[in-house]
């Protein structure tokens, strides 16, 4: 007697079917799970940053009137202004949230009024001039266009570094390092303070030491 051939193509198929539709719903759960969990892990990172916020905050309105400081030219693009103002000794070097930060300032304090003085404390210690930020951001690493120091008694001081070109701010003194983002309308009123007072930082639109060294290097003669 023969025995009739059956296919176990069918049986096949059956198989890759069920193994296709257990892999879309690993995926769905691995999304699911994945979605709810950066959630909390957002709000958990939220709430810490928050209260580190608070912290300083608290320690800033407890504090003597800031001191303004500037900031060096920009690393990035004003590079050769920044290299010859870096080895200047009036310049003070800060650790920042991050190893490529650039946190140098000119020890000379700019003129500051009361008024301005109170206007820049309560932007920088108005909640909603901020937004916690966990990640640095693709513009480059912080640059410090200027910074607010707020002396405490029996304690270090604390700095509030502003970097325009990032909209951001970093929090530092003694408590751990914290970067925050500036609301678009705490970046204007910032920027309609501040950006008028350029007192140690040279112009960029004087030529640099060198540039003025490349154009003497051409005019010599060649021999």
């Amino acid at each position: 007697m023969v025995t009739p051939y059956k296919s176990s193509v069918p049986r096949s198929r059956s198989i890759s079917t069920t193994l296709a539709v257990l892999g879309v719903l690993a995926s769905l759960a691995a999304l699911l799970f994945i979605k709810y969990y950066a959630r909390d892990i957002a709000a958990s990172y939220a709430e810490d940053s928050l209260n580190e916020y608070n912290a300083f905050k608290d320690q800033i309105e407890r504090s003597s009137p800031p001191i303004l400081l500037e900031g060096l030219p920009h690393p990035a693009s004003e590079a050769d202004l920044y290299l010859v103002e870096s080895l200047r000794p009036d310049i003070s070097s800060f650790r920042g949230h991050y190893e490529s930060d650039a946190l140098n300032l000119y020890t000379t304090p700019l003129p500051l009024g009361d008024l301005e003085a109170m206007q820049l404390t309560n932007i920088i210690t108005n909640s909603h001039s901020i937004a916690l930020n966990a990640s640095a951001k693709a513009c480059g690493p912080f640059h410090a266009d200027y910074a607010l120091r707020f002396d405490q008694f029996e304690a270090r001081p604390i700095h509030v570094f502003i970097c325009f070109s990032c909209s951001e701010v970093q929090f530092t003194g003694s408590l751990p390092t914290l970067s925050c983002e500036l609301s678009e309308n705490a970046t204007t009123e910032l920027k309609a303070i501040l950006t008028s007072k350029v007192q140690n930082r040279p112009n960029p639109a004087h030529k640099s030491f060198f540039e003025q060294a490349v154009e003497m290097n051409e005019r010599s003669p060649q021999y």
